[in-house]
This record gives C-alpha cells, structure tokens and sequence, in this order.
C-alpha cells in the first residue's frame, strides 16, 4: 500500500469516528438516572378521601405522587375502615356538628385533622382554614374521651413514626408537600397573635405547623410541637421566642386531640 493510499484512508476512519462520536452529543443514556425514586410505598397512606376539607386558605401545592381513595368512613364513631394498600385505620368522631376523621397510630388514637370548633372566644382562622386557639381554651375544647396532648405524647407519636429527623414529612399532609405515611395529615397554617386593641389575629409562618401541648414550661409557656417540610421535628419549650408558645391569651396556635 503506498503512502497516499495509508492517508487516505486514516483519514477516513479519523472522519467516521467524529461522527460517531458527534452523534451523541454527551447525552449517553445513564441506566442508573432517577434510581431512588422507586419505592413502592413512597406516598403511601395519602388514601384520605377527605383530605383538604376546610382548608379554604391558599395551600402549597399537592405532590404528584399518585393517591387512591380508601374505603368509606361511615360516621358513626365506633365504626373503623382501613386503606386498602396502607393498612391505616381511619374511625370517625361527631362533635359539635362536625364528624372529624381519626386515625389509630401505633398504641393512640389521634384526630386525623385539626380541631375545628368555634366556642366563641379565644380562637381565629388560619392559612389552612382551620381555626386555631389560645392555651386556655385549647386546654378545654377537645370532646369527652379526648384530650390535648402532652408533650410526651407528641413525642410518642413522633418516635414511633421515625424520629425528628424523618417524622415531619410522614406527619405533613400531601397538600403541603408532605407524604402523610399514617393518615395524620397535618397542615402547615402557621400561628396567630391576637391583638386586644384592635381585636384582630395576625398570622405568621404560613409553611409551618404549630399544635399546643398541655404541658407548661415555667409560668406563662407551654411546649409546642412544630412541623416544616424538609425539616427536623421541632419542640418550642422554655427558650422560644415568648410571642410562639406563651399561654397568657395572645398566642393562637393549631389544636390536635387525642384519645384518653
């Protein structure tokens, strides 16, 4: 073979090859992209066919993860369903006119969503719709067989869901971005401060939950568990910013109950 004929075709193979090569652009198909994303109970638990009732505030935007309904809840609350691909076992309450949803998490029994009950005084609207009140009437409120939790109650709930570290999401219900893994379905509506000169509430924190304990720390504050989404448990105690958790009338903040 003479010298031009090897050139000629060096050159060719050099050609063939950039094309080749510029066919691809870099985008080579990774076999290994969107690994993680293929839990198959990733999501599950959203079944709540009433999730989001009285939350006429503006609300984050509800996950993509795909929700199946569960099977009827009747009203009486003696009567249990469970979700069908969860195993959450929902009941139901009456009280004051309004059936509440329940929900059974390990050894407790929890209201599925946020108490909802005007008693007249003490209490505003949040950023999800639902009320909220001051200590002393959150104290009082929850219905005969129920009431409000202690802060070592919360932190059963929260232990038995995972821990601080993981327990919010699961907590948070989907229209707020959380997975709502138990059926506890809490939204984030933020707290208000009420203001006896002008006898309005303002609110703050709309993107986080704030649910009263019974428990007192020191002589005008309560514990107070906090949900965000992405973000560890939280419990406001003696060292919160007194405007978050003081029980002298001016802070509003979400109510949960659970049974005796």
């Amino acid at each position: 073979m003479t010298k031009t004929h090897r050139f000629l075709l060096t050159a060719s193979v050099s050609l063939a090859m950039a094309f080749i090569f510029s066919c691809y652009n870099g985008d080579i198909p990774n076999p290994n992209e969107g690994e993680g994303n293929t839990n198959p109970s990733e999501g599950e638990g959203n079944t709540n066919p009433s999730e989001g009732e009285g939350n006429s505030g503006s609300n984050i935007a509800s996950s993509s993860s795909v929700r199946s309904s569960s099977s009827q809840t009747q009203s009486s609350s003696s009567v249990r369903s469970s979700s069908s691909l969860s195993g959450i076992v929902y009941g139901s309450l009456t009280y004051e006119g309004y059936t509440y949803k329940t929900v059974k998490i390990g050894t407790q029994t929890w209201m599925a969503e946020n108490l909802n009950y005007y008693p007249g005084t003490g209490t505003g609207t949040d950023a999800s719709g639902r009320r909220v009140y001051d200590w002393e009437t959150a104290m009082d409120i929850c219905p005969a067989s129920w009431h409000l939790p202690s802060i070592e109650e919360w932190k059963t709930l929260v232990n038995f869901v995972g821990g601080e570290e993981i327990a919010g999401n699961k907590l948070i219900t989907n229209s707020f971005g959380g997975t709502d893994d138990y059926g506890f379905s809490a939204p984030l509506g933020g707290y208000g401060l009420y203001s006896e000169s002008s006898g309005r509430t303002t609110f703050y924190s709309s993107g986080t939950g704030y649910w009263w304990s019974a428990s007192k720390c020191g002589n005008d504050q309560a514990y107070v568990l906090i949900l965000s989404k992405n973000y560890k448990v939280q419990y406001a105690g003696p060292d919160a910013a007194r405007d978050l958790n003081t029980i002298l009338g001016g802070t509003r903040l979400s109510v949960r109950c659970v049974k005796d």
